[in-house]
């Protein structure tokens, strides 16, 4: 037919228009495999270093409002009577029945 196949054979010279320092790099592995590698690797870890960050700070504001919430908690703490709360509840309309106050056992 009027078709043949390519040869393996690797060219005898370099591209005419191409410079020495483009086929310096063509040939050299370090620059052709080993620099995208670790271009990419960096990359890579600065952007899971960011990601990171965020994680801890999300975490340090969350813990943040807590502590603010804790301390609000302890200051506004005062003693709660019992006899008073049920006196409330039955004042107020949502105690419904005959409830009446009884010790657990075991407290």
């Amino acid at each position: 037919p009027g078709w043949t196949l390519p040869t393996t054979e690797p060219m005898s010279q370099p591209m005419a228009s191409s410079s020495p320092a483009a086929r310096r790099s063509i040939r050299n592995p370090l620059l052709r495999v080993g620099l995208p590698m670790i271009c990419s690797v960096l990359v890579g870890t600065l952007a899971l270093a960011q990601f990171a960050q965020g994680k801890r700070d999300l975490f340090a504001a969350r813990d943040a409002e807590t502590n603010a919430l804790a301390k609000d908690v302890v200051k506004k703490k005062t003693k709660v009577d019992l006899q008073e709360e049920l006196a409330r509840l039955k004042n107020s309309g949502t105690f419904r029945d005959n409830y009446e106050l009884k010790k657990v056992p075991g407290k």
